[in-house]
């Protein structure tokens, strides 16, 4: 179609694409006037953009999304670059757990993408009942809570409060969050500690309201391990990371992998193994990334191993390679299946 033809000269260029380069590139049997035609009618509905009046047009984020779901998402794996991912991993492979394939996940897709390669896992929690909460008051309105499991796990989180708070009213709140939660495993726990928002004073609310907030860390079911991120060379050579502002907010995420952990964590409860997220998804309430991740796209999948969920994904600018980067995802993850069966 017009539309695929132009993002694909965009994916190999990165610059507005025009009816005369489409018909050019092109054996798509219509003349340059109906080429301009149709890239008028793509434009009025949202799929295409024009930075200038006089220059061509390039895709938006809707026209991503269009192009990935009906032309892309359910390719086969190419059968030899499944045998590339399989010959690139070390021969143990095979006998690690997930923590010990992140490493090799990571870099291995870096280096076939030249975006960042992205490697996490979760190990699965054991309904082990919560102990007790405890929570310290900290300086600046924040508290540490602190979670102590049966088993003698214990979680923490700094939670930030909107004022000060008395003494007095942080024991209260620490009493009523261990009536509510202690004795119930994490998913009943997160079900129950909404009842903390609707008995004591304004005070105690405000301090069970901040931990309720935190529920899905500190009452996960899931333990998160840590990211994995490699690949900044590769993704730092792409045009759109000469623009100051994305250069900045890439060095951020480098520097901070932790911050797509939220992004990540959707991936191990995503309904389908292979999930996409064009342009970061901004406008999904679900996820609480603390960077705009709007100049990116990331494509990752999940797999389960063990006793751990893990996932591995492709982070790269919105004007990505999406077939590749679908087929290096799918091709990790077939692999992983092969290693299983292997073993």
């Amino acid at each position: 179609s017009i539309l695929q033809a132009l993002i694909e000269l965009h994916t190999q260029n990165a610059s507005p694409v025009s009816s005369g380069q489409i018909l050019k590139t092109f054996d798509l049997g219509v003349s340059s006037a109906t080429i301009r035609n149709v890239l008028h009618q793509l434009e009025e509905k949202g799929f295409l953009d024009q930075p200038h009046t006089s220059a061509g047009r390039i895709p938006t984020r809707a026209a991503y999304q269009l192009y990935v779901e009906e032309t892309i998402r359910h390719r086969p794996t190419n059968p030899a670059l499944r045998r590339r991912i399989r010959e690139m991993l070390p021969r143990t492979a095979g006998q690690d757990q997930v923590p010990g394939l992140l490493e090799h996940f990571s870099r291995l897709l870096a280096g076939l993408s030249n975006n960042v390669g992205v490697s996490f896992a979760v190990e699965a929690h054991s309904e082990s009942q919560i102990e007790r909460v405890e929570i310290v008051l900290l300086e600046g309105a924040r508290l540490l809570s602190v979670v102590t499991f049966a088993d003698g796990e214990v979680r923490t989180c700094i939670v930030p409060l909107g004022g000060n708070v008395r003494l007095h009213d942080l024991e209260i709140a620490v009493q009523l969050l261990n009536e509510i939660v202690c004795g119930y495993a994490p998913a009943e726990a997160r079900r129950r500690i909404h009842s903390a928002l609707e008995v004591g004073n304004e005070s105690t609310r405000a301090i069970a309201q901040a931990v309720a907030a935190e529920k899905d860390r500190l009452f996960a079911d899931q333990i998160p391990g840590e990211v994995h991120l490699e690949g900044a060379s590769q993704i730092m050579g792409q045009p759109e990371f000469q623009d100051p502002g994305n250069l900045q907010l890439l060095v951020r995420i480098l520097d901070h992998p932790e911050s797509l952990e939220p992004l990540l964590m959707e991936s191990t409860d995503a309904t389908d193994d292979l999930l996409i997220r064009i342009g970061g998804g901004e406008g999904d309430s679900k996820s609480q990334v603390p960077e705009d991740l709007s100049p990116f796209s990331l494509v990752s999948a999940r797999y389960r191993r063990g006793g751990h969920i893990g996932v591995v994904g492709i982070l790269g600018p919105v004007r990505m390679h999406y077939s590749l980067a679908i087929s290096l995802v799918q091709g990790v993850l077939d692999t992983v299946r092969e290693l299983d069966s292997d073993s």
